[in-house]
């Protein structure tokens, strides 16, 4: 399938590339079909494209990879609010604030969005914490993986 977006021109997905967030993403709740776009050069950022908006495109990163540690916090966070279920198939990434500046760049660390790669559904938890953790600044952790 193709699809114009107005960040990344046409893009061409298959069905089985669809990601289903039935709740959206806070605050564009009326986005439910998106695709993740990666790019080896851009790697560890993607991007979560709205099939539903053509302007609606998330830049996104792996929480558990740039911050190990609150990535093993909201996990637990997300199987207290689950039951204790554990879903091996899941993956957890936050929401990148883009600044023109790199080193200005943040994460939204308090409202993951899990998205389990096995069903192709996702949803995004809005969890309680400390204000600042909603804009982590990426560059730190970056570096300590360059270093690694």
């Amino acid at each position: 399938m193709s699809y114009r977006t107005a960040r990344f021109g046409a893009i061409d997905f298959a069905d089985s590339d669809v990601i289903t967030i039935r709740a959206g993403i806070v605050p564009f709740v009326a986005a439910k079909r998106f695709v993740i776009l990666s790019d080896p050069e851009e790697w560890p950022f993607s991007w979560l494209q709205s099939l539903d908006d053509p302007a609606l495109a998330f830049a996104v990163a792996p929480i558990p990879l740039l911050f190990p540690e609150h990535g093993a916090r909201l996990e637990a966070m997300r199987k207290r609010s689950s039951g204790g279920r554990a879903n091996p198939d899941e993956t957890m990434w936050g929401i990148v604030v883009l600044d023109p500046d790199p080193a200005r760049l943040t994460i939204n660390l308090l409202a993951p969005v899990f998205i389990d790669f096995e069903t192709m559904e996702g949803e995004q938890k809005v969890f309680d914490g400390p204000v600042e953790y909603a804009r982590e600044f990426i560059q730190p952790a970056l570096m300590a993986m360059e270093v690694a």
